[in-house]
């Protein structure tokens, strides 16, 4: 702990801008002139420095559609789980792949590195991009994996 900063228990990384869906709704700035996805690497140090300062209780990746980023994605969910950060969190749309077994394959990976908690972005304004189907077979991938906690985030 500083003087300046008394705690930190809580990371949250905006891993991307992009998105496979067109909402009306969505807050996310379409910024052109930004690199595509935030380096997992760097996101993955900053894990690891400031578990070492402070004792974080969750680390979460959101975006855009943050599995469009899916590496930056699994570097910082293990090093929060290499650091011992209890909860690793992911916000999705859900729509990963219209292939079931690449779904399941990404469900996997997810799991491997430790993501606990995915929350899915379902609403009557993303059904007009995302299939149903697919967010369906995500949270099946995800109920198959044993995630721990699945959420609809209507």
């Amino acid at each position: 702990m500083t003087t300046f900063i008394p705690n930190i228990e809580r990371l949250e990384f905006l891993v991307t801008h992009r998105c496979n869906a067109r909402c009306a709704h969505c807050y996310v700035p379409k910024i052109r002139h930004q690199p595509h996805c935030i380096n997992g690497k760097n996101a993955a140090n900053i894990v690891e420095k400031i578990a070492n300062h402070y004792q974080l209780k969750s680390v979460m990746a959101f975006g855009g559609e943050p599995l469009l980023c899916l590496e930056s994605v699994l570097q910082i969910v293990t090093a929060a789980k290499e650091n011992h950060i209890p909860s690793r969190e992911l916000i999705t749309n859900g729509f990963w792949h219209k292939n079931e077994n690449s779904t399941r394959l990404i469900a996997e990976k997810l799991k491997f590195a430790g993501v606990n908690w995915i929350g899915f972005s379902v609403d009557v304004f993303h059904q007009e991009w995302v299939p149903v189907d697919c967010v369906r077979n995500a949270a099946q991938a995800c109920l198959d994996q044993k995630i721990d906690h699945l959420e609809w985030i209507p």
